[in-house]
C-alpha cells in the first residue's frame, strides 16, 4: 500500500499508518474537540442548503483545516519527510495500482 513514496530515503513502509495514529492522538483530538466546541454555536441547526454561509465560516474552515495540516507537517518534519513528496508518491502509487 502506497509504497511508491516509500523509497530508500523514506525507509518506513508504515508512514501512513503512523501519520494516522499521530492524528488520532488523544491530546490532539481533545484540542480539535475544544476548538469545535468553541465555535459550534455559530452554526445553525437547519440543513446547510437552507441558509447562506457567512464569510466567517470560510475562516473557521481554514482554521479547522490548519489544525490537521499543522499536525501532519509536525509529524512529517519529525520523520524528515516532505508533504509534497509524500503526496506525489501516493499519487504515483494510486495511478500505478488503481485497485479493483
Amino acid at each position: 500500500m502506497y509504497t511508491a513514496c516509500l523509497g530508500p530515503s523514506w525507509g518506513d513502509e508504515n508512514v501512513l499508518q503512523d501519520l494516522r495514529a499521530y492524528l488520532e492522538d488523544e491530546d490532539f483530538l481533545l484540542e480539535v474537540a475544544c476548538w469545535s466546541w468553541e465555535y459550534c454555536s455559530k452554526f445553525p441547526y437547519e440543513p446547510p442548503n437552507k441558509w447562506e454561509h457567512p464569510l466567517e465560516f470560510t475562516e473557521l474552515h481554514r482554521e479547522y483545516r490548519e489544525l490537521f495540516e499543522n499536525r501532519a507537517d509536525e509529524f512529517l518534519e519529525s520523520k524528515g519527510m516532505d508533504m509534497q513528496e509524500l503526496l506525489k508518491g501516493i499519487h504515483v502509487d494510486l495511478v500505478d495500482n488503481p485497485g479493483p
